[in-house]
């Protein structure tokens, strides 16, 4: 059973010592031997020589081009920035000159720079403040003409906006159907009066509905025009729950406020 590795080993032997004998025989195959180490030899100078060019360029001149090319990245990062920012600004304008067309006495496009709470209460910090014509009480809204709520503070600078969703806020709504139409009269089939209250987290609680009104899920919930300084058709938020208890004299019904406070920009809309 262990014929065959002692044969393998005899042939590898004599293979050897013939390949001495070849060699050790005068210059033609001292000749050959030559050449082929001298290729050898040639081809892996040539790789060495590839290995440091490769190694030039991705230590030096790689690396230059690399942050070339990422400085050229970012800069057109910040030019479309900034033409975003122009498009917003521009928007803002629009819905700013529109406002004044449907009448408003003074509309100032504003920038909200921080969110922030105060126990449970909810607020905004905008741009812009009392140099620039803002006074507590004055009404702001966002981009899309949703009510986000009021100034309770200018200072030169800033002001101090509360949201709708603060808990100790409250105001006089109208809840209409699944679109908006001029405030109807007390009593006919949509716009029904309620009191929206905040709830934290984009959330209202509309209070005061009887157990028998035709509300629903999507119906829209606008703001009262006696809680606005007469504006007529501000939208707030949109209903997203409605339960009857059999028991109570009002349903239970939670709403979503449409304005998300991640948005920047928004108008403040001047006391008369």
């Amino acid at each position: 059973m262990f014929a065959k590795p002692n044969i393998l080993r005899i042939i590898l032997i004599g293979l050897a010592i013939g390949a001495g004998i070849f060699l050790s025989q005068g210059e033609t195959p001292r000749r050959w031997s030559d050449q082929l180490l001298g290729g050898a030899i040639s081809s892996f100078t040539a790789i060495r020589h590839s290995a440091d060019w490769i190694r030039s360029w991705l230590g030096g001149g790689a690396s230059a081009r690399l942050r070339t090319l990422e400085d050229e990245r970012v800069r057109l990062l910040a030019e479309l920035a900034h033409r975003e920012g122009i498009l917003r600004e521009n928007e803002v304008l629009r819905q700013a000159l529109s406002l004044e067309e449907q009448g408003e006495s003074g509309v100032i496009p504003a920038s909200a720079v921080g969110f922030f709470r105060e126990g449970r209460d909810e607020f905004l910090l905008l741009n812009r403040g009392a140099r620039d014509g803002i006074g507590g009480g004055d009404v702001v809204v966002s981009r899309s003409g949703v009510l986000v709520g009021s100034v309770i503070e200018a200072g030169p600078r800033f002001s101090k906006v509360a949201l709708l969703t603060s808990p100790t806020r409250s105001i006089d709504v109208l809840l209409a159907g699944g679109e908006l139409r001029p405030v109807p009269q007390q009593g006919s089939g949509t716009g029904l009066r309620a009191i929206a209250r905040g709830n934290n987290n984009r959330e209202l609680v509309i209070d005061l509905v009887p157990q028998d009104a035709d509300i629903k899920v999507g119906d829209l919930v606008v703001a009262s025009p006696r809680a606005t300084g007469g504006r007529r058709s501000l939208l707030i938020g949109e209903i997203r729950e409605v339960r009857s208890a059999e028991h109570e004299v009002f349903k239970a019904i939670r709403a979503v406020h449409l304005f998300d406070p991640r948005e920047e920009d928004v108008v403040v809309l001047l006391a008369p």
